[in-house]
């Protein structure tokens, strides 16, 4: 999970100077080629099309996030009351004798 969600996509596929560059797999990272969950090449007589398809990040992130007990699934926070932290200052405004 924490592969996919942090994974740099640019990694793999930029444009750059209005031009698509694709990394080949052997240079990726284990990270970046864990994040791909799929490549796709069409060819025709006119060229072709080359698909490069990544995991769902922010799935990965809540997925990961609730692995983690950073919060909790929604239908158990649903009834829950709002925490409330109570400060009482007292003063003692007597003047000293």
């Amino acid at each position: 999970m924490a592969k996919i969600g942090f994974a740099d996509t640019t990694k793999a596929v930029r444009i750059r100077r209005g031009k698509v560059e694709v990394t080949d797999t052997d240079d990726l990272d284990e990270g970046t080629r864990a994040a791909i969950s799929e490549i796709r090449q069409t060819k025709t007589q006119h060229g072709g099309t080359l698909a490069v398809k990544f995991h769902d990040k922010r799935a990965a992130l809540h997925d990961l996030g609730e692995h983690l007990g950073i919060f909790a699934p929604e239908d158990e926070t649903r009834d829950l009351p709002m925490p409330a932290t109570v400060v009482v200052q007292v003063v003692d405004g007597r003047k000293p004798a």
